[in-house]
C-alpha cells in the first residue's frame, strides 16, 4: 500500500510541476506578472458589461474544472495512520 501511495505522491507532484511550469510559460509569453494578471481581471471598469459576464462565466467554468479534477485526487489519498500515541490524525508527516 505504502508503494502505491508513494507513486500517487510523486505522480501528483510531477503534474504540479508540469502545471507550474505552463503557468511561468503563459505569464512570460504574456508580458505581465500574475499579481498583475490578477489585479487587471478584478476591475470591472476596464471591461464592457458584456465582456466582463463572459469573463465571469469563463471563472466560474475554470474554477468547476479545478474543483472536479483536485476532489478525485484527494480522494485517492488514504491519510496516514500512526500508532505513535501523542500524534492524531491531523498531522502531517515529514522525513
Amino acid at each position: 500500500m505504502e508503494g502505491n501511495y508513494d507513486e500517487l505522491l510523486a505522480g501528483q507532484a510531477k503534474a504540479l510541476e508540469k502545471m507550474d511550469e505552463e503557468r511561468r510559460q503563459l505569464f512570460l509569453a504574456l508580458g505581465t506578472t500574475e499579481a498583475e494578471f490578477i489585479e487587471a481581471m478584478k476591475d470591472r471598469s476596464k471591461f464592457s458589461p458584456d465582456v466582463w459576464e463572459t469573463l465571469q462565466r469563463y471563472r466560474k467554468a475554470l474554477e468547476e474544472l479545478i474543483a472536479s479534477k483536485i476532489s478525485p485526487q484527494r480522494q485517492k489519498a488514504p491519510p496516514q495512520k500512526t500508532t505513535h500515541p501523542q500524534i492524531k490524525g491531523h498531522w502531517i508527516f515529514v522525513r
